[in-house]
């Protein structure tokens, strides 16, 4: 039975009080997850079993030529910013679940004292590899969530020449897998932010080349979820609930009329699908270790829709 066969009898037998507690939703086709009941209902998985096999052991043999562990272990940059923190979340929970090995965070403010069993903080800096070198040993993938915002030399640099240095690092030392956090790809880019584009294009281009298949992309909108926020003089820190503003948007832009509106230029930046940090750290972690069916030939690019449509229905248990 192929995909299409399967999803048309899952929209059917949803529907029946059997089911009636499992969310059917119509993915696009190469979004289709190979995952374990972890990460979806049983009923998907056994539908698309066939496909499963081929993508499992295409996975197992990857992971065999980067760790002698079946477990695959994953390597966080930027794991102590607003959107790593989600992500290192994400990947605890998918380590409870017995689908992630060790842990291990690299940033230029980790701590090695806010290390545990199983999550271990390193102190690098990604423009110098030989810093953080060590911690790619026996990693099976990376995700690389580095980037801020600035003048245009300063963005160019944090979103494009860190993440490629990272990218080349992790191919160097065998890393099979690798994602980044890119941004959405707006029609209208204001000069201001000439740079932040152009960096996050680079990196995206290296982590093209240098992956190709094994390369993954995620290009979110507006990212929302609480975030905590410097003050700058005061050495205060101070939470600001930006899923506030977040939801109200989601809920706008999934109706036709903010559809409509985000295919303008104009309109785009307001009514994009914006994305929860916790979808998007989910959706970056099962990236990690291959949930995520996608073109076996080329390197897959989520968009907005898509990151915010899987993270809502992928089963993580997040903190």
């Amino acid at each position: 039975m192929d995909v299409k066969s399967a999803l048309g009898i899952l929209k059917i037998v949803g529907s029946s009080h059997a089911l009636g507690h499992i969310k059917t939703i119509p993915l696009p086709q190469r979004l289709v997850s190979t995952c374990s009941s972890t990460f979806c209902s049983r009923s998907y998985r056994r539908f698309f079993s066939a496909d499963a096999k081929t993508k499992d052991s295409d996975s197992s043999a990857d992971l065999d030529s980067s760790s002698s562990s079946s477990v695959p272990n994953v390597v966080i940059f930027g794991g102590r910013g607003f959107v790593g923190s989600h992500i290192v979340s994400a990947a605890e929970g998918a380590q409870k679940a017995g689908k992630v090995g060790e842990i291990t965070v690299i940033s230029r403010s980790a701590n090695a004292a806010h290390s545990k069993p199983g999550l271990k903080y390193v102190s690098g800096d990604a423009l110098k590899p030989e810093s953080f070198k060590d911690a790619l040993t026996g990693a099976h993938a990376v995700i690389s969530s580095i980037g801020a915002f600035g003048s245009n030399e300063q963005m160019k640099q944090s979103c494009g020449s860190t993440n490629i240095s990272v990218a080349k690092a992790a191919k160097e030392c065998g890393v099979s897998r690798f994602v980044l956090i890119s941004a959405r790809m707006y029609s209208a880019q204001p000069p201001f932010l000439q740079g932040y584009f152009e960096g996050k294009s680079l990196a995206e281009d290296t982590v093209n080349k240098l992956y190709g298949k094994n390369g993954v992309i995620m290009r979110p909108a507006f990212v929302y979820g609480v975030r905590q926020v410097g003050i700058p003089g005061l050495g205060w820190r101070m939470r600001l609930p930006l899923q506030f503003l977040g939801i109200p948007l989601s809920a706008i832009s999934s109706t036709s009329i903010g559809k409509t509106l985000a295919g303008y230029k104009f309109f785009e930046y307001a009514f994009a699908t914006p994305v929860s940090a916790k979808s998007l750290g989910v959706c970056c972690v099962s990236a990690a270790i291959g949930e995520l069916a996608g073109n076996a030939d080329e390197m897959q690019i989520f968009e907005s829709e898509e990151i915010e449509q899987l993270g809502k229905n992928l089963g993580f248990n997040t903190k």
